[in-house]
């Protein structure tokens, strides 16, 4: 009888355990943890969204292409897990919009004629193209951060597609 009681209870409890990461999984599906110095630490939540707003952050998976592959061979990845394939999720502003005018100096990114702050470059490398002037069409999104210099954003990578783009995220909890 014992070793039914034993076997029954042990049932319970991965039953419970079974359950509690149903529970989980699907609650931290609506939350980010942002552990990046690409804007402050913290709880996120995730959210979805009809159109893409200036000012406000998103999520998305760029490409993996060569200023990807530059970036991961680099160490910009830190040890964040490859979420979206072959690179990280990002977590950055919506700073330039379709039909904004982009320039991009050795002084920073210009959205519109108006310089965003922290956006001075430091990495020049193949991925970074100095001088560079562009429109961005209707589908197009420059993803900033103006909260770290040092944020490898749009000014390396280029731009983001509206498909890339996964989620709007709203900070909850912030740890500077």
């Amino acid at each position: 009888m014992k070793k039914y009681q034993i076997l029954i209870r042990l049932i319970k409890y991965l039953l419970f355990i079974g359950v509690l990461i149903l529970i989980l999984n699907t609650v931290f599906s609506f939350f980010t943890i942002n552990y990046s110095h690409s804007f402050p630490t913290g709880l996120y939540f995730n959210r979805n969204f009809e159109d893409i707003e200036q000012g406000k952050l998103y999520i998305f998976c760029p490409e993996y292409d060569e200023k990807m592959k530059f970036a991961e061979q680099n160490g910009f990845w830190g040890n964040i897990s490859k979420s979206c394939g072959k690179t990280p999720k990002y977590l950055k502003k919506a700073l330039g919009l379709p039909f904004d005018k982009i320039l991009i100096t050795d002084d920073g990114v210009f959205v519109n004629n108006e310089l965003i702050a922290n956006t001075k470059i430091i990495l020049k490398n193949k991925a970074y193209n100095k001088n560079k002037e562009f429109i961005l069409k209707s589908d197009e999104y420059f993803m900033l951060s103006d909260y770290n210099k040092h944020s490898y954003d749009s000014r390396y990578f280029g731009i983001i597609k509206k498909y890339q783009v996964k989620k709007e995220v709203v900070p909850l909890i912030i740890f500077k």
